[in-house]
């Protein structure tokens, strides 16, 4: 079987573990409401499908500390598989949902004949 073949293959059976559903969004320009003075933000639906979330080795540094305003403060990575080729409209700074969780994207994660679209990513702490 050729190198494509399996590509091919791969891309299949990566598409049958995608059990999740993600929307990923992208904030728009802030507007204001003269009368109440509240502040609004439109966002633009980006991707909306099948998506994986990976917390391993393959995202880097899966969990790290950080120093917010004197509290420490644990941030995970993971990495988002995306059906291949969906991941193309993408940017640094979309927010992704899956279920409860939001995420937000930190950049691709580029490979060598890939069988998904690899985003890494971060979990949005609560506020």
């Amino acid at each position: 079987m050729s190198v494509e073949g399996l590509i091919a293959r791969g891309r299949a059976a990566h598409l049958r573990v995608m059990v999740d559903t993600c929307v990923i969004t992208r904030a728009g320009a802030a507007t204001m409401n003269t009368t109440t003075g509240a502040i609004t933000t439109a966002t633009a639906s980006i991707y909306t499908g099948k998506c994986r979330l990976r917390g391993d080795s393959a995202a880097g540094a899966n969990v790290r500390e950080t120093d917010t305003g004197g509290a420490e403060q644990v941030t995970v990575r993971y990495a988002l598989l995306l059906p291949y080729g969906s991941d193309s409209s993408v940017l640094v700074g979309d927010l992704v949902a899956i279920g409860s969780r939001t995420l937000i994207v930190l950049g691709r994660i580029n490979a060598t004949s890939t069988t998904a679209a690899s985003l890494l990513v971060e979990e949005v702490p609560e506020t």
